[in-house]
């Protein structure tokens, strides 16, 4: 089973392990992007150490599984322009788009 959520609330890991999870999973990998500052994404503010983005894949074998999981960050980071705000402990701030995304290379 495919599915794709973007949602403006705290990512629960358990909640999307056990979506994933079925009696053919061998094996789920979890990728978890975990903000290392203040940050506003595109619907809003995601608190240091909270994670922005997770990726959870499950598959009858462990390397399918990891090699999905690098799949699908990598297909996210380069189809879709994320612009987060920076906001720094004296209050200054920048705005940055994911380079990896549309040819930015």
């Amino acid at each position: 089973m495919d599915f794709v959520e973007i949602s403006e609330n705290v990512i629960h890991v358990e909640r999307l392990t056990a979506r994933v999870t079925s009696p053919t999973s061998g094996a789920i990998s979890v990728f978890l992007e975990i903000i290392q500052c203040m940050k506003f994404l595109f619907f809003s503010e995601v608190p240091v150490c909270e994670t922005s983005v997770a990726v959870v894949i499950s598959s009858p074998h462990r390397k399918e599984s990891l090699e999905a999981v690098q799949y699908g960050i990598d297909t996210l980071k380069a189809t879709v322009p994320i612009w987060k705000k920076e906001i720094y402990e004296d209050d200054s701030y920048s705005w940055k788009e994911n380079s990896e995304c549309c040819g930015h290379k």
